[in-house]
Formats: structure tokens, sequence, C-alpha cells
């Protein structure tokens, strides 16, 4: 396969055969099967119920005890069964009564497959013209034609009949098949007033719609039964809700042994096949420790041992884990990971360092060609070598052959996923020399992570905006919490990029008004203002002006705050009693230099100014702010409280109440630094905000006030000689 055709999206040519009879023949699906959910796994995360169908939304029940049955080929793929199962199982959920799969169509039947697979499918398919006269009164007949489908695309349209009311999810492709099940599974939660007359089709913008799952992996045991795991079964159902088509794992097996530990991975692998899910392994450019140690010039892309260490990963990998697309590789000597231009070998040193990094990139993605599989290079790097990361991947794209299957994923900020920054510079700078996918986190591992609660959509939806032009794909970072997997507002990020990643020009708000309907029914409005405002709250209480006043969502130490605040990653020494990042804007168009650098409410990552008690009170009252927009989102919360399930609302009640302690912790943590800076701090102001925060904690987030006012006490015992500010 091709770059181009790794991230272009091809319509497939239209299905042309005349109609033949239905084939016959009992379909079953065995309750112990792989794509039954292991008992108990809605208890375990109920969190996600919402995605994966086991809410009611809007949906008029009526409407599901319509359905007599769902109709599935006799050979049918291992993803239309799967498929089958999720929509039997929905529809059983909602109606109250156990919709069976079928092997002949009858009234009120919905008939799933491809021309492929299903001879009504196909026979729709032949007979499109003649259809669309026969179209109920008062709809807008679409191009009945898989020709129009990418290979994840899916029609849901009615199938006129004299004698029953049909309707067909129908896809080139089995995927296309359980992405129109999951379309549809929100269309009724979403209200639909009359299942038989549906008629949507849909084909996803970007091939490559990734989750890279950061924390909170199966461990082996899981992935070797994944069936049996309510970890595994969840997610996969949660990718198959979300439309995405692979998951990004790190590889837990002796990556210079990888037959040896690979067993749990095959599994893992046939698993998600059925959900249409796709595995890729997060790699460092460099191989284990204990191999580097023993050879000379262990980072040289013409290291033959190296070359054999890659070419061995791709062949066990590619020929042994079902679903294997290739490797998503970190290396520009970020955080410490080496990548080709760290050898320092003669041969290295005579290169280019774009000409290193293209050995490098060949070195890696040429032995994935014959496994149909691709190379993902992450750019990122901070500070002072983001300069050179922008020429020497800019140099790369544009004057060099890059392999066909690599593709160059930057992150979408100028920074580390920050709430308050700029498009990476290098989007715009890729394509069309080579495919870009860009990281977003789904995750807020600067947004509050998983205790105080932010809704990225009207956030990512901005970003769109600017760039769905300019990227072909997009990956997101997600971390599982083991007791409750995310807390339960920030389940609509995951839900939003799912949205977003299959249509990027999706608006924000249907986004969170879809969501806030099938999550929470007739709660949505209030609901809507909740998400929104947790957006503001955390942009807040977390940032001022573009800088941090957080550490991956925590309360900081007073020394790691200190210099965060005059320039985290800046690659030099940070200026004492200064605020600002002063970052640049020379890699960036002059137009939009000039745009960005217009922005008032990106100061401080622009500029560096010296600490006043003006500048504490511009920081101050911004966390003041804070606190008052999450009071405003629980006395929102409490208006619509007769509107949510009693559960719901005291789950959301307890996390609400933290929240707002956390703000105000927050408030008395900013004040408190500006007070060490200014040389106002006393020991009264400091014993006085911890009683405060002793009296009402916070959540997690908060967690770390106690070490901060540890460290203002050691601070004023210290003579004015010895300290530190």
């Amino acid at each position: 396969m091709t770059r181009r055709q790794l991230i272009q999206t091809a319509a497939g040519a239209a299905a042309a055969a005349a109609a033949v009879p239905f084939a016959r023949g009992a379909i079953t699906i065995q309750n112990g099967s792989p794509a039954s959910p292991a008992p108990g796994s809605e208890d375990r995360y109920p969190n996600l119920n919402a995605i994966i169908g086991k809410s009611k939304g809007l949906a008029v029940i009526a409407q599901a005890r319509r359905v007599s049955g769902v109709v599935i080929p006799e050979d049918a793929s291992v993803e239309e069964k799967t498929a089958a199962q999720e929509l039997v199982e929905f529809l059983s959920y909602l109606a109250g009564r156990r919709v069976p799969i079928i092997d002949k169509a009858i009234d009120n039947a919905i008939v799933l497959g491809t021309p492929a697979s299903s001879a009504m499918v196909k026979a729709a398919v032949s007979q499109a013209v003649a259809f669309e006269a026969e179209l109920p009164k008062g709809l807008q007949p679409i191009p009945w034609t898989v020709g129009n489908l990418t290979d994840e695309g899916f029609l849901i349209v009615p199938l006129p009949n004299a004698n029953m009311r049909l309707l067909m999810i129908g896809a080139r492709m089995p995927r296309g098949v359980i992405r129109g099940v999951y379309t549809l599974m929100d269309l009724l939660r979403l209200g639909a007033t009359d299942i038989f007359k549906i008629n949507q089709q849909g084909n996803p913008r970007y091939s490559l719609r990734s989750v890279w799952l950061w924390g909170g992996q199966p461990d082996s045991q899981e992935m070797l039964v994944p069936q049996e795991s309510p970890k595994v079964v969840l997610l996969a159902k949660l990718l198959a809700a979300m439309r995405v088509n692979s998951l990004v794992l790190r590889s837990n097996f002796d990556l210079l042994n990888p037959q040896e530990g690979i067993a749990s991975y095959r599994q893992l692998g046939a698993y998600l096949q059925q959900y249409g899910i796709d595995l890729y392994f997060n790699m460092g450019y460099a191989a284990p420790a204990k191999w580097v140690k023993a050879h000379d010039n262990p980072y040289c892309p013409f290291n033959q041992d190296l070359q054999q260490y890659w070419a061995n990963l791709a062949e066990v990998l590619g020929s042994g884990i079902p679903g294997f697309k290739g490797f998503v590789v970190k290396g520009m000597n970020a955080e410490h990971i080496p990548s080709p231009l760290a050898c320092d070998c003669d041969k290295c040193g005579r290169l280019s360092s774009d000409a290193r990094m293209l050995s490098g990139f060949h070195m890696i993605a040429d032995p994935l060609k014959k496994h149909d599989s691709s190379l993902l290079y992450r750019t990122w790097t901070t500070g002072t070598d983001q300069d050179e990361e922008f020429h020497v991947f800019r140099t790369l794209v544009q004057s060099r052959d890059l392999p066909d299957n690599v593709m160059i994923m930057t992150k979408e900020g100028y920074g580390d996923f920050s709430m308050q920054e700029f498009p990476h510079p290098l989007i715009g700078q890729i394509r069309p020399w080579a495919p870009n996918p860009v990281e977003f986190e789904i995750y807020g591992e600067y947004r509050g992570g998983q205790d105080f609660p932010c809704a990225a959509t009207e956030l990512w939806a901005e970003w769109f905006k600017f760039a769905q032009d300019k990227v072909d794909g997009i990956m997101g970072i997600a971390q599982i919490e083991q007791e409750f997997w995310d807390h339960p507002l920030n389940m609509a990020n995951w839900y939003s990029f799912g949205q977003l990643a299959w249509n990027p020009a999706a608006r924000a708000d249907e986004i969170i008004e879809n969501w806030t309907k099938i999550a929470y029914g007739e709660a949505y409005p209030s609901m809507m203002k909740i998400l929104k405002l947790t957006r503001l709250a955390s942009e807040r209480m977390l940032f001022t002006k573009g800088i941090w006043t957080q550490s991956h969502s925590k309360l900081p130490g007073l020394h790691v705050l200190d210099n965060h605040f005059s320039g985290p990653f800046s690659g030099l020494p940070p200026i004492p009693n200064t605020i600002g990042w002063n970052k640049t804007l020379d890699m960036y168009p002059y137009e939009r230099q000039v745009q960005y650098a217009s922005d008032p409410n990106m100061k401080y990552f622009l500029g560096r100014y010296l600490t006043t008690p003006a500048v504490k009170e511009e920081f101050v009252q911004d966390k003041v702010k804070a606190v008052q927009i999450v009071e405003e989102w629980l006395q929102e919360l409490d208006r619509t409280r007769s509107k949510l399930e009693p559960g719901v609302y005291a789950d959301l009640k307890k996390r609400s109440e933290l929240n707002l302690n956390d703000a105000k912790i927050w408030k008395d943590f900013v004040s408190l630094f500006f007070d060490y800076r200014l040389g106002t701090l006393t020991r009264a102001n400091v014993e006085a905000a911890w009683t405060r925060a002793a009296a009402s904690p916070g959540s997690k987030a908060s967690a770390g006030f106690e070490g901060f006012i540890n460290d203002l006490k050691t601070e004023l015992a210290k003579t004015p000689s010895t300290r530190s500010g």
C-alpha cells in the first residue's frame, strides 16, 4: 500500500449485479464468542455506558420495539457478525425484550451486509435507480451505490418492498457495517421518530483515526483472554463506538526476542479485528539499553545490527499479530530519546541532518512494506530544539523522497498539548510532500487530568477550522483510570474526538448537544452549559495568558512553579523574578506571526515580564474567576437535578464540590507564590491558606498543596540572604 493509499480514501467501484434470492440458513453467534461482553463489563466502568450504547438518551422506545430482527448473511464476516451482535444488544436494551439475529428478511427487520456478503444488499445496490422512485414520500433520495463509499463508509437507507418495511445498513466493506451500526444507535438515542425512514450516508474524512493508549493499557493476562476482561471488552466497544480504526500500544515484550512475548498481543489483535480496529506499536528509535551498551554507534542508521533489529521486529509482529499496521516512533532527541542525529560516526557526520533522518526512516519503514504497514514518525521537541525540528523536517519532506509508507506526525500545538497555544508550525509545511497526521490529547494532561473535568470539544473544533485541510489523520492520546476509566464529564472528550476524527467540519455546539442528549437525556440543556463551563474553569485555573500555573494538572512544588513561570523546557536556565516564556514566532509565515503576536490571551507565552504587584493581581483574578465559574456550574447542576438519575446527580455533585475546593486552593496557591516572589510572604498567610485547604480539601488535582505549603515554610525559616526567591 502506498503512502497516498494510506491516507487518501478512494471511492470503490459501484456494485453491479442482478437481484438474486436471499441466501437462507441459520446464523448463530454463541454467547461465549469473543464478540460477547464479559460478565459485569458495564458494571465495572459505568462511565462508558452512554458511549457504548447503554443509555436511552432521548430514544423513542417504541422505535426499538418495532424492530423484528437483524438480518445478516449466512457467510457473514466476523465484523458483520460483531456489528449484528452490538445492534441486537442495543435494541434489546431499549425494547426491554430480546431482538433476535435472523437469517431471512421479515417485516420491520434491519438488514446488514455488503454486496459481497449479502445477496439482499447486492440486489438493493443494483436496483438503486428503480428504488429511488419508491422512497417514502418526503424523503430526499441519496446515491444508493457503494461506489460512493470508502472502505469504512456506510449507507443507512430504507429498502422499499411491496410486502414489508426494511432498513438496510450497507457498506462496501464489513468495517463500514460496524460504523453504520453505531451511527444508527446514536440516531435512535437522539430521538429519531421513524427508524424505517432514516436515510443517511457516511464517509470518514480521514482514513487514519487512532487512539494511543498511553496509560492504563491492559496487562498481558487481560490481552491473552480478551473476551474475559471487562477492560478489553469495553475498550473494543468504545473504540468502535468512536468510529476510530486503530489503537496504539506500547510493547511490553522483549524487543530483542519478540517472538517469545507476543502471544497476548496476537490474541488482542484478533479480538480487535472483529470491531474493525488495527494495532500500531509505540517504539523509541533506539534499541533497548542493554543492546545499546553492547554496540558501537548504536544510533547509526547504517549499523547493520540496528537494521537487523528493526527488520526482525517488522517480520515477527507483521506476520504474528492480526491487524498489525506498523510503528509509532519517537526520536528527535526529545525527552532523552535518541534519533539518527545522535550518531557521531564519520559516515553520519558527512551527511546533513535531513539526510541522516531519511536514512533512519528507510531502516525502519522498508521492512514494514512487506506487511502493508507504516511508520508514523513523531517530530516533537521542545524549547531551543524546536527550531532545529522545524527546519530538519521541513527540509526533509520538501527536498527528499520519503518512503511511501512514512507519515510525519506532529502535535496539534506549538507547545505540549496546552489549552492556550498556536497550531504547530509544521502544520501546512508537510503536505503535499508527505502525509501529516496530528496528535491530540483525549486525556487532559494539562486540562485537569481525570480529576478536574474539561470538555475540549470547542478547542478542537476551533483548531480544525484552521487545519482540517492541512492534515491527513488524527491520533488521540488517552489514558484509562483504573477505578472509573475517566471523569464522567470527560467522557464527552472521547465522544467528541471520535466525531471530529470522522468529520472535522462538525460544529462544536452540535457535538456537545448530541453527546448530552445521549448521556443525560432530558437534562441535556443544563449539561451542555456545564460542559462549556468546565472548559472555562479549567483554562482559568490552570493557565494565565498562555503559561501554566500547574504541572501536568497537579499543584507543583514551589521551585517547579518558579522554573515553569520563567520558561519550561526552554533549554536555558530560568531568569529569576520574571514571568513569561518569551516564545518566538519566526517559524510561522509572516501573516500568521502578525496575527499571533496581537493575541492578548498569549501575553505571557510570547513575552517576559518582571514580577510586580500588578502581574500578581492579573494571575490571582484568573483564579478568582475560576472559582466563580465552578460555582456557576454547581448551581446549574442543582437546577437540573430532577432530570438526572439520582445516582448520576449524586456522583456529579460530589465531584463538582471537590472541584470548587480545587479552584479555591489554586487561588491561594497562586497568591502565596507571588507573595513569595515579591517578598511579602508571611507565616500567618501561609497558615491561614493551609487551614482553609485542610477544612475543604479538593480532588487529587490539588493534593500537592501540602508540599507547596511546606516549601514556603522552609523558605520562611531561612535568613533573607539564604532564601532562593
